[in-house]
């Protein structure tokens, strides 16, 4: 796990940005809960992260910040390949990351076009006091190419196996297409078809 530093010592701006930090949050998710709330060059995107062993509440803190909320998994995307010099975590960072929780199907939408994921994290801890951050890190380094008809794609399960430090071990894309359409049906209906398109090494 690694501390971060952050340039925020106004405790007025802290304390107006932790009142703004669910707006973030919602950003972040963008679920889906009808696909009529899908545009036309909308897609939906479906997948699931597992921490095996998965967190326990010993192992953070329970609270919301200007950073997100702890305890959950946060996957940082972009439309653009570009190359990544440090893992920063910001607005920036938080606003352009699905947010999920272990072991639960995630649904939701973006543009249709290719989507980067470059890291992923999840908050362990926060000080008001300090504006410093305890973030465990999560590898990644995937893209999906979605294709101009696509309206939902299956992107696959993401299991990190880690160990008592929360290093990583092991990462696996797994197929459960067959179990997340079943769910994705019995949510959404047979009004869109749900493609399997499983996350490629960039």
């Amino acid at each position: 796990m690694q501390k971060i530093q952050l340039n925020c010592k106004n405790i007025f701006v802290i304390t107006l940005f932790i009142l703004i930090s669910g707006l973030i949050s919602c950003v972040s998710s963008q679920n889906v809960s009808s696909v009529s709330s899908l545009r036309e060059n909308d897609v939906l995107l479906v997948g699931k992260v597992i921490i095996d062993p998965p967190l326990q509440s010993h192992e953070y803190r329970n609270i919301i910040t200007i950073q997100g909320s702890t305890g959950y998994i946060y996957l940082y995307y972009s439309n653009q390949l570009k190359p990544i010099k440090d893992l920063e975590i910001g607005f920036k960072q938080v606003a352009n990351s699905i947010k999920t929780e272990n072991g639960k199907s995630f649904f939701v939408k973006f543009n249709n076009q290719p989507l980067y994921f470059y890291y992923g994290f999840i908050m362990m801890d926060f000080n008001t006091d300090t504006g410093e951050g305890v973030y465990a890190y999560l590898p990644a380094g995937w893209v999906v190419y979605p294709q101009s008809k696509d309206k939902a794609i299956y992107i696959g399960t993401i299991k990190y196996t880690r160990d008592e430090f929360f290093r990583i071990t092991k990462v696996e894309i797994i197929d459960e297409f067959d179990s997340v359409s079943k769910e994705f049906y019995e949510k959404y209906g047979n009004t869109i078809k749900l493609k399997k398109s499983l996350l490629k090494a960039m």
